[in-house]
């Protein structure tokens, strides 16, 4: 992948298992390789180009070597995904890059290099219907780990079928409401409050597993193998639908430590709260503005992101959570090129009225250095709200709506700060 011009560049080896890329610009690049015939023999990783030098990367892709076997079936519907893991210079590496998936009848083939390693399994068991994919009445989310050290020699290593341990993990959700506990079924619809379960092993190897779990019953993990685990459960949507009008807050996942040789329970409590309705106002020299509008919860994530535009509605209303949050208001395309206009700060969110008046903004224009897209960003808002702009045939570019006393990033490097007057600026 060519990271000045975001476009990937693909070369076919020669029989010598010799390919070559020319007239590249320096820079950091990911490269990838497919063995052809195999869907399975996929490796990537990173490189560094230089100004002026010549770089080589030697990728050692197996020698015919596979590690077979099988896991227990108990849904055709559900596959496993297994990861080999290898030992090389102290540190894990993977074989081959981000696993593979069992067949339906449980019976996997990994390319690999010899050497010691260690083979894990995940996946659910899920019982099937007329309706589709069902739990298994009263069991709640049930998950398999599976995991299990291999001596793997050249040519064909059959590892039977992965045992399956005896240690179980059992999460249980709980919620509570002004001090007290409260019912899930009183607070959110059956299916509507999702998470993502995330299980990490701090043995040796160390790896992950993530899931998605409706949070409706006990989410239970069997096959944990002695040692040291390290398990968290983050809610998406952090605002999801509800029955009777509450909010997950924005908080940092629930998480535990925990060592296991037999079998774990644990609880973890969120708190809830109910919403305040708050409606927005958004104008510009006195008139509604068709604006987009971003807020974002002091110390949150772009999970926490509330994003709304006014566009059809002088007046939108939210139900949101107390407390402060940062905000962004940028012209709608809608309101057409000229629309120079953008407003940001923080906000009191308390419930009732919030009027947002938009200032005049800045306009900034320039010419890329690759002639290709590139993308901007206010300093604040990285990795959240990116302008993209498409060049013009001669590389030049424009954006307007950019809020004054702020600093724009720049994906082909470079920063700019726009200062507090309102003016058309040149800036690369």
């Amino acid at each position: 992948m060519d990271p000045a011009r975001e476009r990937s560049l693909t070369e076919v080896s020669d029989p010598e298992g010799l390919a070559r890329f020319s007239d590249l610009v320096p820079g950091e690049y990911r490269w990838s390789l497919n063995r052809v015939g195999s869907v399975f023999s996929r490796y990537s990783g990173e490189l560094a180009i230089a100004a002026g030098a010549t770089a080589a990367e030697t990728i050692v892709v197996g020698t015919g070597t596979l590690v077979v076997g099988r896991v227990p079936v108990f849904s055709p519907l559900e596959r496993a995904h297994l990861r080999l893991f290898k030992k090389r210079g102290g540190m894990n590496s993977e074989e081959p890059a981000g696993g593979i998936y069992a067949s339906p009848d449980g019976s996997f083939s990994i390319p690999c290099t010899p050497g010691p390693g260690y083979i894990s399994a995940f996946w659910p068991e899920v019982s099937y219907s007329a309706g589709g994919n069902v739990l298994p009445e009263g069991s709640g989310t049930l998950y398999h780990l599976a995991g299990q050290a291999v001596g793997i020699e050249e040519g064909l290593n059959d590892v039977g079928t992965l045992r399956i341990s005896e240690n179980q993990l059992r999460v249980r959700v709980l919620f509570e409401l002004d001090g007290g506990r409260i019912e899930r079924a009183q607070l959110f619809e059956e299916g509507s409050l999702r998470a993502v379960l995330n299980i990490d092993s701090l043995n040796d190897p160390a790896f992950g597993e993530m899931a998605w779990v409706s949070i409706d019953e006990e989410i239970r993990v069997k096959g944990l193998w002695d040692g040291e685990w390290f398990v968290s459960l983050l809610p998406r949507p952090r605002f999801p639908l509800t029955r009777a009008g509450f909010l997950i807050p924005s908080q940092e996942p629930m998480q535990v430590f925990m060592s296991t040789s037999a079998g774990e329970e644990i609880e973890l409590v969120y708190k809830v709260s109910r919403p305040v309705e708050t409606q927005f106002h958004i104008v510009w020299a006195g008139e509604p503005f068709q604006a987009e509008v971003l807020l974002l919860p002091k110390g949150g994530t772009t999970q926490d992101l509330q994003a709304f535009d006014t566009r059809s509605d002088e007046v939108v209303t939210l139900g949101l959570s107390r407390g402060t949050y940062d905000y962004l208001v940028l012209p709608h395309y809608a309101a057409g090129e000229r629309a120079n206009a953008s407003s940001s700060g923080t906000l009191e969110i308390e419930g009732g009225s919030i009027f947002i008046d938009a200032k005049p903004g800045v306009t900034l224009e320039g010419r890329s250095k690759s002639g290709q897209r590139i993308k901007a960003t206010i300093k604040g808002w990285e990795g959240i709200y990116p302008f993209r702009l498409n060049a013009e045939e001669d590389g030049r570019w424009e954006i307007s709506g950019i809020p004054l006393d702020s600093t724009v990033l720049f994906s082909e490097g470079g920063e700019f700060y726009t200062g507090n007057s309102p003016e058309r600026r040149f800036t690369f």
